[in-house]
């Protein structure tokens, strides 16, 4: 598929759709050593899939167990239509 019917492809499921990404990083432990790369994959996974597919990005960095099952469970409660995605990624 080229370029021109990638974007129109994108941009009509774009109007049909709910896309939503909801991506966890997290490079700071409490009991281990920290990590260099989550933040960064994190950032370079939500710019893909914001740019190439048209979903709509909620960035969660550094996140408290609390705070990633409310976010969770936020989504979990919304209502979704069979063309909707809802998309988790955890890094």
């Amino acid at each position: 598929m080229d370029a021109v019917h990638h974007t129109l492809k994108v941009a009509l499921l774009a109007f049909w759709a709910l896309w939503f990404a909801v991506v966890f990083a997290t490079n700071e432990y409490q009991h281990w050593d920290d990590l260099r790369n989550p933040l960064f994959d994190a950032r370079a996974i939500a710019d893909e899939l914001r740019d190439s597919y048209g979903f709509e990005i909620h960035l969660i960095e550094n996140a408290t167990r609390a705070e990633m099952i409310d976010s969770i469970n936020h989504f979990a409660s919304l209502e979704y239509s069979e063309q909707d995605q809802l998309f988790f990624f955890f890094a």
